[in-house]
Formats: structure tokens, C-alpha cells, sequence
């Protein structure tokens, strides 16, 4: 909170507000909610359109240096907000690596944005496959180190966090929220997506949330150059969400693993608990009258080939996944459950070399997302957003025994935002607070580890002068 902003208000002011309210109250949408007009070439670029790419009247370059910039193109005014865009390659052969074949952007988000982005070309034969026509271009994202498409970090055209490829529609599509959440029917839909390996520094949890970090698009003519037309279409969409994911979303959350089976062959570099390759594992674990669990999975790239999962309730209910229902590189939740006795978990592989990682643990409740941090990783970032109708988010932070904890929260817009920090997760042992800041500052101290504490993180709107704020959460 701004200390110039205080919270006491004369009574007389406070009668003139409250007589002002019926007519100020109207129902709106959520900004999250509302879209922006779509803004073609010719109002972006500051209303300068000079021809391709992206109205900038040059080549896009293969690197982040020659990259075309879009950030200021977009007004991050907490509506979703979609630019529309015209690039073409001049390249004339087969090349991973040269500018002629790569055309790279720049977007520079702010805490509490994500990004869906569209890639469409002139496809002759809708739904058909025209070799030259459904590879013609691969569409990857990544950070501002990315050199190409390749999801390898040492590769000299490497470093993409995902890329898409393949479409007899003429159509790539992806997302920060999950890069392989559009990729479908390639006759008609969005071709197939590919993230990063766990086992590559590149790797990514999905949602990704960026947390300001600024992030690239590569268009790659693979085989465009073989047709009659290289121009393209590239629709990129910012919105504003929490912890990666679009508008105001909770997500259900578990703290320490009560059981962990998996792993196997293809896990990655890190191995797993298992420590071998396997076709059949099981385990059981124990719950008391009135424990609730989540059954969290991650999954190698041949979860969808080779791996199925079942859960047996103590009362006989089964809960199965078959092979073919998870997709590769996957992960996420299988669902809470509750129920006093003794419950089984069980996977198979039908390959033999296992690959895919099941963790058991207790309920936290649903909220906005986690910071997590270990002795490898002594920091963690995620970011928000809140507003006058979004007004608060709730996060989960799991500080490991034998460490101490701070919390910092900051933002850019013009509004007041306060922080408090909960023993709970019904919000109740209320442990610290922080009004008058920017950015807030929390320091737990010692004494409170080995434990989940919970965030709030406030829009108070008598001290703000913009309806809403994209804010970063900063633990260390």
C-alpha cells in the first residue's frame, strides 16, 4: 500500500461515496474476460505500416538481436488483446539456421500475462496432405537465448521451450498455458506440438508461467520455399491470468508425497525412485476417515503408447487410465479422493521400461498456484493478477525443514496491493502482513519451516488509481 494512500476516510467523504454508489455500480465483465478489437497491420507499429515483417518493412533476423520487437504493439490494459501480423521468407533451400529461413519475435510481457499465438499459411489442398504445403513452416516459442526450433539446448539452431509442426490445415497453434493443448486432427486442426524433454535444461512445467519474462517466436520455412507463395499470417493474443493460465483459475494442490511410484528407463537424466526399468509397480498407502489426496502423474514421451494407471478404493471402486488416455511429455492431476482404509496404486508398461512418475499426497485445497523452493533451487517467481472485480488470489508456499523464507511482492501499475500470510489454508492464523509498501516485504524468519503457509494478495481498491494490477511473486 502507498503510504500517502491512507485507509481512514472522513465520514463526510465516506457518505458522498456511498451516495454515489448505486449509480456507479453497473455489472461489467471481469477484464479478464473482456477482448480488445483485433488490431490489423495497419494500427500496429504505431500506426506505420511499411510491409513485411510485421509492418516493420524488413527481415525478422534468426537471432534475439535481429529480432522484430512486437512488445509496444500491445497495450497490456488487462483485456485480452489480439495483433494480427504478415511476415514472409526470402529463402530459397533447405537451412536450419540461416535469417532467409527464420523469422524470430520478440514480446516482452508483464507479470500476470500469458500468450496464445497462430500460425496460418495458404494450404491448397484443406485437409489434404501436399508434402511441401503441410511441412511448410515449424512454429516454436522460447526464451530470448533460442537460436531455432530444436527443444535441445546445445543444438546451433536449439534452445525452443516447444515447437509445432505438421498441418494439412495450414494452422499451428500454442500457448504458455499448455503448448500442446491445440494440436489435434491435422486435417483439420493444429497439427502436432512438441515441449521440451524433462531431462533438457529447456524444459518447462505447464501452464509456464512467464512472470515477466519476455519470450520469442521463431516461424521456420522448412519447406516453404518448395511452394509458390512464402507469406504467412501470425496472430499473437496476450491475456491476463494467474500462474500461467487465463483469467481468475484455481488449481487444486497437494503437499508431501504420503506415497511415489514410476519412473523407468526414459525418465530423464534425474532417474526415479525406482531407480530401474519396470512393467508393473504398485503400492499402497493408508488414509484416516475424512483425508482427502490428490494423484498428481508425469509422464515420459511414450506415456500414450505403453502406460496405463489404476486406483483401487478400499471399498473395490477403480479408477483406471488406459494406455492412449495420457498424453507424452504430460503431467498434471488425476483427481482428489477420500476414504478411510487401505487404497493401490498400480501402473503398467507394456514396453517394460516404465515411464511415468505417480505421487500421492495430501489435499491442500484449491488456489492460484505454488512457490516451491529446495537446496538446488533457493528460489522461486510466479506471477498474477488482480483487479477491481478480481480483488484477491490465494497462493500455496511449501518451505522445506531447516530453511527460513521471504516473500516479496511487486508491481507496475498505479494501484494498491497489501500482502498477509496464513498458517491456514481457510485463511485463519493469520502470521504476517504488509499494507504500506512497494514492493511489500516479508521476511517469516526461522522459525516457521517444514510447513505450507498460505498467500493472499490483495487489490485495495479505495488506494488504486488503475482498475487493475499484474503483480510478481518473489520467494527466496
Amino acid at each position: 500500500m502507498n503510504e500517502n494512500a491512507p485507509r481512514s476516510i472522513c465520514l463526510a467523504l465516506l457518505m458522498i461515496t456511498m451516495t454515489a454508489v448505486p449509480l456507479l455500480d453497473a455489472p461489467s465483465e471481469p477484464p479478464e474476460l473482456r477482448d480488445d478489437p483485433v488490431k490489423m497491420q495497419g494500427t500496429i507499429n504505431g500506426g506505420t505500416c511499411t510491409g513485411h515483417d510485421a509492418c516493420r518493412g524488413s527481415d525478422a533476423g534468426n537471432t534475439y538481436a535481429t529480432a522484430h520487437n512486437l512488445t509496444s504493439d500491445f497495450d497490456f490494459d488487462g483485456n485480452n488483446e489480439t495483433n494480427v501480423y504478415f511476415g514472409s521468407h526470402s529463402a530459397t533451400g533447405y537451412s536450419t539456421t540461416s535469417d532467409a529461413n527464420n523469422d524470430m519475435f520478440i514480446v516482452d510481457v508483464p507479470p500476470g500475462y500469458g500468450f496464445t499465438a497462430t500460425l496460418t499459411w495458404n494450404h491448397s489442398g484443406q485437409g489434404s496432405y501436399i508434402y511441401s504445403e503441410t511441412y511448410a513452416y515449424y512454429f516454436s516459442v522460447g526464451p530470448t537465448s533460442m537460436s531455432g526450433y530444436s527443444t535441445s539446448a546445445t543444438s546451433s539452431f536449439g534452445g525452443a521451450w516447444a515447437y509445432c509442426r505438421y498441418s494439412n490445415a495450414g494452422e499451428l497453434k500454442t500457448t504458455n498455458e499448455n503448448y500442446e493443448m491445440y494440436e489435434g486432427n491435422t486435417a483439420t486442426g493444429t497439427g502436432y506440438c512438441y515441449k521440451a524433454s524433462s531431462s533438457y535444461s529447456t524444459y518447462t512445467d505447464t501452464p509456464h508461467d512467464l512472470a515477466g519474462e519476455t519470450f520469442m517466436l521463431n516461424v521456420w520455412c522448412y519447406r516453404c520455399y518448395q511452394n509458390s507463395y512464402t507469406d504467412y499470417q501470425l496472430e499473437i493474443t496476450v491475456w491476463p491470468g494467474d500462474a500461467g493460465k487465463p483469467g481468475d483459475q484455481t488449481t487444486p494442490l497437494t503437499g508431501a508425497p504420503l506415497t511415489q511410484i514410476g519412473g523407468g528407463w526414459y525418465w530423464g537424466s534425474g532417474g526415479s525412485p525406482s531407480g530401474t526399468s519396470w512393467s508393473s509397480i504398485s503400492d499402497t498407502f493408508t488414509l484416516a476417515a475424512g483425508q482427502e489426496v490428490g494423484l498428481d502423474y508425469e509422464c515420459d514421451y511414450w506415456c500414450p503408447y505403453e502406460t496405463a494407471v489404476s486406483l483401487t478404493a478400499p471399498n473395490g471402486t477403480s479408477y483406471s487410465w488406459g494406455v492412449g488416455s495420457l498424453a507424452g511429455y504430460s503431467s498434471g492431476s488425476l483427481g482428489a479422493y477420500s476414504g478411510a482404509g487401505t487404497w493401490t496404486l498400480s501402473a503398467t508398461d507394456s514396453y517394460g521400461d516404465g515411464g511415468i512418475l505417480l505421487t500421492v499426497a495430501e489435499s491442500l485445497g484449491s488456489f492460484t498456484g505454488m512457490l516451491t523452493a529446495d537446496a538446488f533451487n533457493t528460489e522461486d517467481k510466479k506471477s498474477g493478477f488482480v483487479s477491481s472485480s478480481d480483488t484477491s488470489d490465494v497462493w500455496a508456499m511449501t518451505i522445506p525443514d531447516g530453511y527460513a523464507a521471504n516473500i516479496t511482492l511487486d508491481w507496475d501499475a498505479n494501484a494498491d496491493l497489501d500482502i498477509y500470510i496464513y498458517q491456514n489454508a481457510d485463511l485463519t492464523g493469520l502470521l504476517a502482513y504488509s499494507w504500506y509498501d512497494q514492493p511489500e516485504f516479508i521476511d517469516l524468519g526461522g522459525s516457521v519451516t517444514n510447513t505450507t503457509v498460505f498467500i493472499k494478495v490483495e487489490y485495495w481498491y479505495w488506494g488504486s488509481v488503475d482498475p487493475s494490477a499484474g503483480y510478481l511473486l518473489w520467494m527466496q
